[in-house]
């Protein structure tokens, strides 16, 4: 639909002389004085909201057919042309996230349907896991026999000098070596037995009730009772927050490996939000094919991409041979393995306390 323009003489947001110019020398607001009906407001509201213009469209080509040339060309000056590479990200964050809510709600037999209140015995459970809770922030809350039975077990004692009970070390503590495979006994016991109070689970086990077993088992038990992967719909509404810190972790590792390059850290940023965007983007193709088709090799297919647009866009952004590139893109996924172990752990434990 033709958009009408009527302009003016005068700017009417700053006053300036701007004659038949389309938009004011001053102030850079567009010539047109037509007020917009709701349907171009709308319009105008939405294509402000994603800027579907000419430099997103610009974009797109580099950024998904040649690897490492959008970061090439923003690197070098080139700039106003093209989106800004933060914006680029977010926007195809949204539209991939748009896309998996969508399916996912279509993908439901009933999509009508609304979460209902929980049971009388989950909220009993998750009352009981509160109060567990509860006893690990402060030991005011608990009564003497709980108190005395932590001392008895060498988990707590009394600081005279704080005058309150503090936590000790013990023996049944968890370790590195042995806390995920109680995370994963645990996990599976509160499961199968959703019923059980954290008394009777640690009865049945025959666990020793030590502080730090009790917290980790209610947490456990927390993480069992949510319904409609709540855990993970919680994560999801902020994948976003969660990517954008993870970026900054790979462009300091380009940094270590590419240390030679003399290349400024915002840089190696650049580079990665715009590959991440591309995979992004990809991915966003991909779920629709499969959504269309239901055909598991998209996603198949999509993976061994993944691995060569990556390879792509180092060799071409970085320049280096392709033996050194193939050694450096390895180093660069064995470090990013592991620190993505670590990040995902920290993450999911930050969610299962603020969730």
């Amino acid at each position: 639909m033709t958009r009408r323009i009527v302009k003016t003489d005068i700017c009417p947001n700053c006053g300036a002389e701007q004659g038949d110019a389309n938009f004011c020398p001053n102030c850079g607001q567009k010539n047109n004085s037509h007020k917009p009906n709701f349907f171009e407001y709308i319009r105008d509201a939405v294509e402000n909201l994603f800027a579907f213009d000419s430099k997103f469209y610009r974009s797109l080509g580099p950024l998904l057919w040649r690897p490492g040339k959008l970061t090439l060309l923003y690197n070098s000056g080139k700039r106003t042309s093209y989106v800004l590479p933060i914006r680029l990200f977010i926007l195809i964050t949204i539209l991939l996230l748009a896309a998996s809510s969508c399916q996912n709600r279509l993908d439901k037999d009933h999509w009508y349907d609304v979460e209902t209140p929980k049971s009388l015995q989950e909220q009993r459970m998750e009352a009981f896991a509160v109060q567990i809770d509860s006893l690990a922030s402060d030991t005011a809350l608990a009564s003497r026999e709980i108190i005395d039975s932590l001392v008895n077990q060498g988990t707590i004692e009394w600081n005279e000098e704080l005058d309150k009970y503090e936590l000790k070390d013990e023996p049944g503590s968890l370790t590195i070596n042995s806390d995920i495979e109680i995370v994963d006994r645990y996990l599976n016991f509160a499961t199968a037995h959703p019923e059980m109070t954290v008394d009777e689970a640690f009865e049945e086990m025959a666990e020793p009730r030590t502080f730090w077993r009790l917290l980790l088992y209610s947490n456990c038990l927390k993480i069992s009772l949510m319904e409609g992967n709540e855990l993970g719909n919680y994560m999801r509404r902020n994948v976003l927050y969660i990517l954008l810190l993870h970026i900054p972790i790979i462009a300091f590792l380009l940094k270590l490996i590419f240390y030679n390059r003399r290349i400024h850290y915002v840089d190696h940023f650049v580079f990665a939000l715009h590959v991440q965007t591309a995979l992004f983007a990809y991915a966003l193709i991909t779920s629709l094919l499969f959504w269309l088709t239901d055909a598991d090799v998209f996603w198949a297919l999509y993976s061994l991409g993944m691995l060569v647009y990556s390879f792509l866009a180092i060799k071409r952004y970085y320049r280096g041979s392709t033996w050194l590139t193939i050694i450096k893109f390895l180093l660069l996924n064995a470090l990013l393995f592991i620190v993505t172990i670590i990040f995902i752990l920290l993450v999911t434990s930050v969610s299962v306390i603020l969730y």
